[in-house]
């Protein structure tokens, strides 16, 4: 089975692409003969903060359009005592290099 969005290859008995949202196809048409394989690439760092509200206004920006993004160290706002200012848990907003000017250019706005 194929998503014909993504065009990413399922095991039998899924139903629906799990990224896509859409219904996978037993097969691609003669243009997409072969799904393609996940694209890697390097991620850049736009944005850094320790401040948490500021943190959600910056990730519902990019949300908003629609600039696929990753929130480095985010987790350890949970774990470290920030409160405390034993560390400096800051988080890092990383995109995909060729989206990184547009990300930017949204948070300098």
């Amino acid at each position: 089975m194929f998503c014909p969005k993504c065009r990413y290859e399922y095991v039998g008995g899924i139903m629906e692409c799990p990224k896509c949202k859409v219904l996978l196809i037993e097969k691609l048409t003669q243009n997409n003969e072969a799904p393609l394989k996940p694209e890697y690439s390097s991620l850049v760092t736009v944005f850094a903060t320790a401040d948490l509200g500021l943190l959600a206004i910056v990730k519902s920006i990019l949300d908003g359009a629609g600039i696929k993004y990753f929130a480095k160290g985010e987790m350890l706002q949970g774990i470290l005592p920030v409160q405390s200012g034993a560390f400096n848990a800051v988080v890092e907003i990383q995109v995909r290099n060729n989206d990184a000017d547009d990300a930017r250019a949204l948070l300098k706005a």
